[in-house]
């Protein structure tokens, strides 16, 4: 699903987790290494830096990325849950990667 700061992942837990373990091996990848989600391009670099449909990171960000949206699955993180919102880059990503449950209860007990 897009949204006004890029894309958002919506699944089940299984699915986000699944995804997120995609993302993960971002981070085995070399500087350059790149995958396609969707018609977006996500890319290894030494800095952080996103435009159009790219999103640019360390290796060890994807690591990290991946973590949260693992966190979102297993109920340690609110969702939605944009990349943007955890603080990890500064400054924020012009396009951002993000992951909502669909079909889940929240800890509060809303959907």
């Amino acid at each position: 699903m897009r949204h006004d700061g890029g894309l958002r992942i919506r699944g089940t837990a299984a699915q986000i987790i699944a995804i997120s373990n995609q993302i993960r091996k971002l981070g085995d990848l070399p500087i350059g290494g790149f995958a396609q989600l969707d018609d977006f391009e996500l890319t290894v670099a030494d800095r952080p830096s996103s435009f159009n449909k790219r999103i640019a990171m360390p290796a060890d960000a994807w690591n990290i990325r991946a973590s949260k949206f693992i966190e979102v699955a297993t109920g340690w993180e609110e969702f939605p849950l944009d990349f943007n919102d955890c603080g990890y880059l500064y400054p924020r990503l012009a396009t951002d990667l993000g992951v909502e449950l669909v079909g889940e209860t929240k800890k509060d007990g809303s959907i």
